[in-house]
């Protein structure tokens, strides 16, 4: 029952957010991204692997990479830690508070990163909330129902899979010819 509240309160925030967030949209390539947002959960040791995989690729093309971190337990997991580039968040903070807030939140928000990434294949609302109200220019995330009107590029799987949405991210990104 409170936990329905919650959500309720959580989307009606969230509505309002979105409208008073508005972006310059413009469409960007893998070569063409100088700053890079991802936000993505660091729960399991090999999505952070494949995390740190697309780190690398982009920190090799020159660009910024930050990330926002998110694990549902109460203790970091002991692969990641913060650093300058990469901030993590417990999920449970922040299950209470109809919306997410905190210095760091809010300049990942108002950064005007070239391309945003939204890792998380759920629909979760901290990573939805963090990824629809960013000021990125270039905002992409797995193709579902809630972040149809969100984002800007979206990648569809059948049987959604860090791994292969991962693979595709990268495919897609380096065909765009801006």
């Amino acid at each position: 029952m409170i936990e329905n509240i919650i959500t309720y309160l959580q989307f009606i925030f969230f509505r309002k957010k979105v409208k008073l967030a508005p972006r310059e949209k413009e469409f960007t390539s893998f070569d063409n991204a100088k700053s890079v947002g991802i936000v993505c959960y660091v729960d399991e040791l090999h999505e952070w692997e494949l995390i740190q995989k697309i780190i690398a690729e982009f920190q090799a093309n020159k660009a910024t990479v930050n990330v926002f971190g998110i694990y549902t337990g109460k203790i970091i997991p002991s692969w990641c830690s913060n650093t300058i580039y990469v901030k993590l968040f417990s999920e449970k903070k922040y299950k209470l508070f109809p919306i997410p807030s905190g210095q760091y939140i809010t300049d990942f928000i108002d950064t005007k990163f070239d391309l945003l990434i939204n890792l998380s294949l759920s629909d979760k609302f901290l990573p939805l909330y963090i990824s629809a109200v960013s000021k990125a220019k270039f905002k992409i995330a797995i193709e579902s129902p809630k972040n149809m009107e969100h984002f800007d590029m979206f990648i569809r799987l059948e049987n959604p899979e860090i791994k292969e949405y991962v693979d595709q991210l990268m495919h897609y990104l380096s065909k765009i010819k801006i």
